[in-house]
């Protein structure tokens, strides 16, 4: 792979953002619990794919973080400057331990630790640079900071997608940079409702794929560190996301008040639907657009998936949206009142049921709620992520 750049600047939009990332609470994600109907849950969803896991051995493999007994983590009047614990959980059994907070270069932030692949990831920025890790093991680290908004694992490598302090992107392998962009802003990331585990990096072919957008206009996509080709570039439209789906280049865009989907060469018009905050995922091989959108019929905004012919509205308007093979299953957080949950990576779905993992307000121990079973853990501090060990 070779190494690429532009020289064009960060909008100031986009580097006030930039900004906050770095400087929000540690321990007080926002959330947003609603009032969604409960019994919406399960209506207007696409054909189910077939159910073939036996789920009998399915294990929970769970992220907490866990301070000690005496400090009221929940008020964390130390601003979060306290010692604290990253510890991984396989069922009921303990599998990791690390120290994290000063001192350390483990966060106790819920963003700064990631299950992929069964395995727990770590990721720390401060003035000294950047730093990854795996299981508590040191992987890689670079001297500029970077907030990373992908990371992907492949062999004995990680890649990893950063947002430059300094405006821009960087794309890196073990810590090498191969890819920079000055002006670029990457599509996706660990909090987008169609993207994985990854984040904004995601495999395509047997390639670590990911795209990004300048200045909101066009969309550049990069497979293997290299730029693929020229970028997406609509006249006076906004592009919403932009992603490579079994080889095709895929792009969501609005131009002249609607929403319009460009796959390999083909556009499609969502006629009298503009969407304001969208990606693009597959299910059950048709490419969907799911997000929040402006209906010209009721004039009002809604929760929907759409594929350019047929559209499902979310009523409720769920919190988030989670994906497995073909289908979509909403997440409504006021089925669990009193709780606290950190973000996309506290909930994981398999054969159309999530795990959700969840910390109650009062104190009592975090658990994960799976098919009406509540599963608890021994930790003083919160749940900060979830996935599935099945059975071999």
């Amino acid at each position: 792979m070779r190494a690429s750049s532009s020289a064009s600047g960060l909008p100031l939009k986009q580097f006030l953002f930039i900004s906050l990332l770095w400087s929000c609470s540690l321990l007080d994600p926002p959330l947003s619990f609603g009032n969604p109907r409960a019994e919406d849950q399960h209506r207007s969803r696409p054909p189910h794919g077939e159910i073939t896991e036996d789920l009998r051995d399915t294990l929970f493999i769970v992220s907490a973080v866990c301070f000690p007994e005496s400090y009221d983590w929940q008020r964390d009047s130390a601003y979060g400057n306290v010692s604290c614990t990253l510890r991984l959980f396989c069922g009921e059994r303990e599998m990791l331990s690390i120290p994290a907070g000063p001192g350390t270069t483990v966060s106790a932030s819920p963003d700064g630790h990631h299950i992929i692949d069964g395995e727990l990831y770590t990721v720390y920025a401060d003035p000294g640079g950047t730093y990854i890790g795996r299981g508590g093991t040191p992987l890689a680290h670079w001297a500029e900071k970077e907030y990373i908004v992908g990371l992907l694992p492949s062999g004995n490598d990680v890649f990893t997608l950063g947002l430059c302090q300094d405006g821009g992107l960087a794309f890196r392998c073990n810590g090498r940079e191969h890819f920079r962009d000055a002006g670029g802003v990457p599509f996706g990331g660990f909090g987008a409702d169609t993207y994985g585990p990854g984040g904004a990096l995601y495999m395509d072919g047997g390639s670590v794929c990911f795209a990004y957008s300048r200045e909101g206009s066009e969309a550049v996509f990069v497979r293997d560190g290299e730029k693929d080709g020229p970028p997406f570039s609509p006249s006076e439209s906004t592009v919403l996301d932009a992603r490579y789906i079994n080889g095709a280049k895929c792009v969501l865009y609005n131009q002249a008040g609607t929403s319009r989907i460009y796959q390999n060469g083909k556009y499609v018009t969502l006629n009298r639907i503009r969407f304001i905050d969208a990606g693009l995922v597959e299910l059950g091989g048709t490419l969907f657009c799911a997000g929040w959108c402006m209906n010209s019929y009721t004039e009002s905004e809604c929760r929907i998936l759409c594929d350019g012919s047929i559209f499902y509205f979310l009523h409720g308007s769920p919190e988030r949206l989670y994906f497995c093979g073909a289908q979509y299953i909403p997440l409504y957080l006021d089925q669990y009142p009193g709780c606290r949950f950190f973000g996309k990576s506290c909930a994981r779905a398999l054969d159309g049921n999530l795990a959700v993992a969840l910390t109650p307000r009062d104190g009592s121990a975090p658990f994960v709620s799976y098919k009406g079973t509540r599963t608890e853990y021994p930790v003083h501090g919160f749940l900060s992520g979830i996935d599935f060990h099945l059975p071999e």
